[in-house]
C-alpha cells in the first residue's frame, strides 16, 4: 500500500495537480481568465508565447513520466510476486494493481492530449533505455493503451467509497469510468461516451447530474 500511495503522490506536485494542470494551465481556456496583454511572467503559458525550454511545460512532462514510471514499477514487482500470496492478500493487491493502471492511464491521457506525440513506456525498462533511442508513438496506440488500462481497472475496483470510508479518494470504479468517457469525448467517439455516462448514472456509483450546470462557475 506504501508503495502504490507514492504513485499518488506525484499527483500533489505543483507541476502535476498541485498547481500547473489544476489551475496554471487552465489559463485563457473557458474554464479560467487571465488579465492584461502581455507575454510575460505568468501569461506567457496562457498567451502561448512559452519556447519549447519553458520549465513549466518541462516540469510536467518529466512529473507525468515519473507516475508512470512507478505504476510501472509497481506493477511489475506485484505481478512478480502476487502468485505467492495468500487469498486475502492477491485479492486486495488485484484491486491495488487496478488503481495503479488507472493512475497510469490517467497520466497517459494528460500526456497525449496536451503533448500529441509521445513515447509510450509500458516497462520500467523502457524508461532506462538511452533518450536518444526514444520513439514517438502513434496517439492511436496511446489511446488503446489508455483505453486498455481502464477497463481492466473498472474490472478489479470497487464501485465507489464513502466519505467515512478510510480509502476515499482513491480511484474508483466510477472514477475510471469519468477518465474512460473523457478519453472517449476527446476521441470524439459520441456513442461509446454515452455508453459511459449511462452506466455512471446508476445509483451504486454515486453520481448525479447536477440541476444547474452554471453552479460550477
Amino acid at each position: 500500500q506504501n508503495v502504490l500511495l507514492g504513485i499518488y503522490l506525484t499527483n500533489v506536485r505543483d507541476a502535476m495537480y498541485g498547481y500547473n494542470m489544476s489551475i496554471y494551465f487552465s489559463m485563457g481556456t473557458d474554464i479560467a481568465q487571465v488579465e492584461g496583454s502581455t507575454t510575460e511572467n505568468f501569461r506567457i503559458l496562457p498567451t502561448n508565447a512559452y519556447p519549447t525550454t519553458q520549465a513549466e511545460v518541462q516540469q510536467t512532462w518529466e512529473s507525468l513520466y515519473t507516475g508512470i514510471y512507478r505504476a510501472n514499477d509497481f506493477l511489475e514487482g506485484v505481478s512478480a510476486k502476487i502468485n505467492t500470496y495468500s487469498e486475502k492478500d492477491k485479492a486486495l493487491a488485484t484491486i491495488y494493481m487496478g488503481e495503479a493502471r488507472a493512475l497510469r492511464a490517467m497520466y497517459y491521457f494528460e500526456l497525449v492530449r496536451r503533448y500529441e506525440n509521445i513515447p509510450l513506456m509500458t516497462s520500467t525498462q523502457m524508461s532506462n533505455q538511452n533518450p536518444n533511442t526514444f520513439v514517438q508513438a502513434d496517439p492511436i496506440d496511446v489511446y488503446k493503451f489508455i483505453e486498455d488500462d481502464l477497463k481492466a481497472a473498472i474490472a478489479v475496483l470497487p464501485a465507489t467509497y464513502k466519505v467515512s470510508d478510510t480509502n476515499y479518494g482513491r480511484f474508483t470504479k466510477g472514477l475510471a469510468y469519468t477518465v474512460l468517457m473523457k478519453l472517449y469525448m476527446h476521441e470524439q467517439n459520441w456513442a461509446k461516451a454515452v455508453e459511459c455516462g449511462r452506466e455512471l448514472m446508476k445509483p451504486e456509483y454515486g453520481y448525479r447530474l447536477m440541476d444547474n450546470y452554471k453552479d460550477i462557475f
